[in-house]
């Protein structure tokens, strides 16, 4: 929910120069009055018109003391006198006398004449203004009954309910105040996204409360306030008074049902639905929330019945079109879906620059609102927007004046008033009732409490044991504590790795450093560094002997062997040229980017290697954000201070995808294989078997634009990679609502334990975590709420994830790397932030572990950013190294004392890639199976432990493992001990580890 605060807006004074302008439009009626009664023979002028005329003249030389005298003589004379009504109530509003300017106003004779519209419409602002908003809008409602095109009742009217939270039926007069013309910054943005934003007066509702404290009504406002607010439990308190006490109150119960999407029982969803007025259905969002709850309860075809419903009422509804999206493809339909799935991103798109153009007077993000407006066949609005540019004179003048011609041109071959031309309504010709609607009979109704959303106590503890280890890893990247983040790339953080690199079978820690900025050329102090773990509770920096001491603006970083030698080699994603390491094998790593072709000079925040096309030899996949010169060169201030710039401030740039040749160079195949698709802006990325079928899917998780699902669509035996984006189709590009999130980490696991891969994505300080629960036909859904993770991560904004077992009963769990973007940037918001341990308690239900039980790191607050996951230790239990943007890595160690049994398990590929990404293992064990993936990528900046970790509970022994290697073949091992460290070898024997 997007709001826009009306005091604080740089354009607020606007207001008064609307009324500034009514007062001259006043004024120039009554010169015309008086020159006409001087045009009059003088034997024709009235004593009434004598006053008025001095009225008038009183008026304009603003002495209104005097006016109001000479209209109240005019009164004596004629009694009926709108004109003399209108001066006296003018003269009181500027005596700040708002009593007597209604009830001079309310004097007028209401015969439907331009003067008891515009006295009507002056009372009105004056109940406004005392707080009166019912019989505010009883007069703006009969000004309107007389003249329906009259723009300053439209907009008041407009103005009056977006402020009282009533958004839709505020809609069709903030279209007649578009049509007509008025363009006004805050109009056309909360026309441009009606279902998402509103217009926000905190202090408009406390004078109407107290003004008039029966007007329960206005709390719809204060509940939506506290929605943006996140303080949902007050904002379901509001919304049942409002719609108790107002059962009329279409928008309070649209609202309503939002919430207990998220929050409510079934009982109390039934309840809702139950109590809705008659004509709750022209509400689009009435008809979303049911379309959710029938597609939740398995009624695909009365879902899309609902969805079909909202978007004919409101073709821009950014959760029907998303919905519809999924629901369509693969029916006959499909070629509709496809639009849906492209119309849908677009509008997320809007909404989040929407976002960032409320404020100040950004050309660039204008004519980028614009351009998207004209592309979702909203010519009306994006002229409204063009007419903007050009009153602002400051940039982009010329484009806009060029492109209102366009859209001027496009709209005299259109016939009609729709803010929405009919090529930008796909569903508008589909039957509707073709489809069911919800038989609400057939779902079983169970009145259930509400998911604990407090901490709780818990089993699992880990010791930050870094110092006592020896590592001493520091992050920095150019700020100090005088000296605050100038530019987006300084609050990423570094990337850790987990990686053998002397094959002695105890996991070795790589850091990924930054340095100073601006950047120095040559700077050598800051580089990245290399832990080697002695095996004996002791690490050793080593990098000044491993040829890794990379001086480079580090960002992520992924570990494979690229050339199949059986050594781990490193590839370091960077703010510039990439690096890629190859392991000589002998403790030393040569750099051979030049030769390889995988630099690239772009900002490459995670990246990752996976075999994509099955030749046993791993692709490197880069992801990007944004366009390096255009980081560089835009400055943004906060209050005058240096900035971050937003997200959408910048261009994003293309991923990249390098194919592995098998002679040590790599070929660049980005724009032939498929996997160019528009404003990413990336930073996590994960590679999987998701669907079984033997070929690699990618997920990359995208910042303040959908995410990115690219479908393998390679040909058997075919060495000519082919993929398609399928982000929406799928259900993965945007949360349950069709909402845009700001993705930062992610992390790839059976949470629920039903044998498929699922995600769960970290997002942006106000804006719910989301866990894609990959559904039987390989589609996914957002069970986040089901799940118990939508309150955890409300007040985080969370970087670095994984899923880490840290009891072993065979559940994975959730670790969360949390905090803000920089101390400058949070706005009142907390900075410094605690992580996050969600403990799964079973069928992939979680329950957040409260900090002292974790242990004292996490009872601590930071800028918290990477997680990579290992055993570092060797004991079963698995631990997890934290990387800050102010403190100190973090090494974790799992210390936990009653645990499961366990068994761990590494794979080695002969015939597939060495690192047997793409296998799937299957353990069965006391009558319970676990399904885990080897996967490329580890999520955000980092790279884990190639390690299966099977937490085994009380399961005494293994009945049986089966491990499907990536070119589909299998191998079934029987009867196994537990808790103990095993490598695997493709057709082969099973090895164990000895420590």
């Amino acid at each position: 929910m997007t709001t826009l605060p009306v005091k604080s807006s740089p354009r607020s004074q606007e207001r008064s120069e609307a009324t500034d302008r009514q007062i001259r439009r006043l004024m120039v009626v009554l010169l015309l009055v008086g020159t006409a009664i001087i045009l009059r023979p003088i034997w024709g002028v009235s004593a009434t018109d004598r006053l008025l005329l001095q009225a008038a003249r009183h008026l304009m030389a603003e002495q209104y003391t005097e006016a109001e005298h000479c209209a109240i003589a005019a009164l004596e004379e004629d009694p009926q006198s709108s004109l003399a009504l209108l001066i006296a109530g003018e003269s009181a509003t500027r005596r700040q006398r708002d009593v007597d300017a209604i009830r001079y106003f309310r004097r007028v004779k209401d015969d439907g004449s331009a003067n008891a519209v515009r006295a009507l419409y002056l009372a009105a602002n004056r109940l406004v203004a005392s707080g009166l908003a019912r019989e505010a809008e009883d007069c703006l409602r009969l000004a309107l009954r007389h003249d329906s095109n009259n723009t300053e009742a439209n907009q008041a009217l407009a103005v009056l309910l977006q402020k009282q939270g009533r958004t839709w039926e505020s809609w069709p007069f903030l279209r007649r105040v578009l049509l007509n013309g008025y363009i006004e910054k805050p109009n056309i943005i909360v026309t441009a996204a009606i279902d998402t934003t509103f217009l926000e007066d905190y202090q408009f509702i406390e004078n109407c409360l107290a003004a008039d404290p029966s007007n329960s009504q206005v709390l719809l406002g204060r509940a939506r306030l506290d929605l943006t607010m996140s303080r949902f439990d007050s904002a379901e308190d509001l919304l049942r008074r409002v719609v108790r006490e107002h059962p009329e109150s279409i928008e309070a119960f649209a609202q309503l049902g939002s919430v207990l999407l998220d929050n409510g029982t079934e009982a109390e969803i039934v309840a809702w639905r139950q109590a809705l007025p008659n004509d709750a259905k022209t509400h689009p969002d009435i008809w979303h929330t049911e379309g959710i709850l029938a597609r939740r309860s398995g009624q695909n075809e009365a879902a899309i019945r609902c969805f079909l419903e909202a978007a004919v009422r409101d073709p821009n509804h950014a959760g029907a079109t998303f919905q519809l999206s999924q629901l369509l493809s693969g029916t006959k339909y499909s070629d509709v879906a496809e639009r849906l799935g492209i119309r849908s991103k677009q509008l997320s798109q809007l909404k989040y620059l929407l976002m960032e153009v409320r404020y100040g007077y950004d050309t660039n993000l204008t004519r980028k609102v614009t351009e998207l407006l004209d592309a979702l066949d909203r010519p009306h609005e994006a002229a409204a927007w063009c007419q903007m540019l050009q009153q602002w004179k400051l940039g982009n003048a010329d484009w806009a004046k060029s492109k209102k011609l366009q859209l001027i041109t496009r709209l005299s071959r259109d016939t009609g008033d729709d803010l929405t031309l009919s090529s930008g309504q796909p569903v508008a010709h589909i039957d509707r009732s073709q489809f069911p609607l919800p038989d609400w009979s057939a779902t079983t109704v169970k009145a259930t409490s509400k998911k604990c959303t407090s901490p709780v106590d818990g089993n699992v503890r880990f010791v930050n044991m870094a110092t006592e280890v020896g590592i001493d890893f520091n992050y920095f990247n150019g700020t100090t504590s005088k000296v605050g983040l100038v530019h987006i790339l300084q609050a990423t953080g570094g990337g850790v790795a987990v990686i053998d690199f002397d094959l002695d079978g105890w996991q070795d820690l790589y850091f990924v450093q930054s340095g100073p900025f601006p950047i120095e050329p040559g700077e050598t102090f800051y580089s990245n560094r290399l832990y080697r773990n002695l095996g004996t509770g002791r690490f050793e920096d080593v990098t000044a002997t491993s040829g890794l001491e990379d001086t480079s603006f580090g960002q992520g970083v992924a570990v494979g062997d690229y050339n199949s030698d059986g050594f781990p080699d490193l590839y370091v994603s960077n703010f510039g040229s990439n690096r890629l390491y190859e392991n000589s094998g002998d403790g030393h790593f040569v750099d051979v980017t030049q030769q390889s072709g995988t630099g690239g000079d772009h900002w490459t925040t995670s990246c990752m290697f996976a075999d994509l096309d099955g030749d046993a030899l791993p692709e490197i996949y880069a992801v990007n954000y944004a366009l390096k010169d255009e980081v560089l060169e835009l400055a943004c201030k906060h209050l005058g201070e240096p900035r971050t710039c937003a997200p959408t401030l910048f261009t994003a740039e293309q991923d990249q995808l390098y194919y592995n040749r098998g002679d040590g160079h790599f070929e660049n195949i980005t724009q032939q294989s498929g996997v160019v698709a528009e404003d990413g802006k990336g930073l996590a990325v994960v590679a999987a078997d998701f669907e079984g079928d033997g070929q690699l899917n990618i997920f990359v998780a995208n910042d303040t634009s959908a995410n990115f699902y690219f479908q393998n669509e390679t040909s058997t035996g075919s060495r000519r990679l082919a993929f398609r984006e399928q982000a929406i189709v799928t259900g993965v590009g945007f949360d349950e609502v069709g909402e845009l999130q700001a993705c930062m980490g992610l992390a790839a696991g059976d949470a629920n334990g039903d044998g498929l891969l699922d995600l769960f994505v970290t997002n942006f300080y106000g804006e719910s975590n989301v866990l894609y629960s990959q559904n039987s036909d390989h589609s996914f859904s957002d069970s986040t709420r089901e799940a118990n993770l939508r309150d955890s991560g409300l007040h985080m904004l969370g970087f670095g994830t994984q899923f880490l077992d840290g009891e072993l009963d065979g559940w994975p769990d959730l670790i969360i790397a949390n905090g803000h973007i920089d101390l400058t940037f949070s706005h009142g918001n907390p900075d410094r932030m605690q992580p996050q341990y969600l403990r799964n308690t079973g069928d992939g239900n979680f329950v957040e572990q409260t900090s002292t039980s974790l242990g004292s790191y996490f009872e601590g607050r930071y800028f918290g950013r990477t997680i990579a996951t290992l055993d570092w230790n060797r004991d079963g239990r698995g631990d997890a190294c934290v990387s800050h943007l102010d403190a100190p890595a973090a090494l974790l160690t799992n210390r936990t004392t009653a645990t499961g049994n366990y068994f761990a398990l590494m794979l080695r590929g002969v015939e597939c890639n060495r690192d047997a990404i793409g296998a799937i293992v299957t353990v069965e064990a006391g009558g319970r199976q676990w399904v885990q993936h080897v996967v490329g990528g580890s999520g955000y900046f980092a790279s884990n432990q190639r390690q299966l970790l099977f937490g085994l509970a009380d399961s005494e022994s293994i009945d049986r493992l089966t491990i499907r290697w990536p070119p589909g073949n299998e191998q079934v091992f029987n009867s196994l001990p537990v808790n103990q460290e095993v490598i695997a070898v493709e057709n082969g024997n099973l090895f164990k580890l000895q420590r």
